[in-house]
């Protein structure tokens, strides 16, 4: 919804100021009042889609503790060898991969079934627990 706010009330403005501005006024006023505009409409726009919600690492170390580390570990490190490690791994990567499952797009038979209980905070909140683990590697 906020990005067709911005998308309307963008494309509104700017071509509402390129209709007021009198033809023998130079181009320097338009632009930067074009981009005034367009900076006004997205704040408005933020505004009304309201403050995103920090994920919760600790309340997502609790969901893998229950859900996810007999295969991954609570450490991230898989303890099932088709499992993959999740330490340190990018939150956005992880919560992309669980909404892929999720919704069928990728499917393997343990986590296409796991992942139909975790809400959209749950996942966001296991991707911050794994990816605040540190991952450490000894040359041999």
């Amino acid at each position: 919804m906020a990005r067709h706010l911005t998308q309307s009330a963008a494309s509104h403005s700017v071509q509402d100021i390129a209709g007021r501005i009198p033809p023998d006024r130079p181009p320097s006023i338009i632009l930067p009042a074009a981009v005034l505009s367009v900076s006004i409409a997205l704040v408005v726009a933020a505004m009304v889609a309201g403050p995103a919600r920090a994920a919760d690492a600790g309340a997502g170390k609790k969901k893998v503790a229950t859900v996810c580390a007999a295969c991954h570990g609570l450490d991230g490190i898989a303890k099932n060898p088709d499992a993959p490690n999740l330490a340190g791994d990018n939150p956005g990567y992880i919560v992309k991969q669980l909404k892929a499952f999720k919704s069928g797009t990728r499917q393997q038979d343990q986590m296409s079934i796991i992942v139909q209980s975790l809400s959209d905070d749950d996942m966001a909140n296991v991707a911050a627990w794994y990816s605040s683990l540190k991952v450490t590697v000894t040359m041999p």
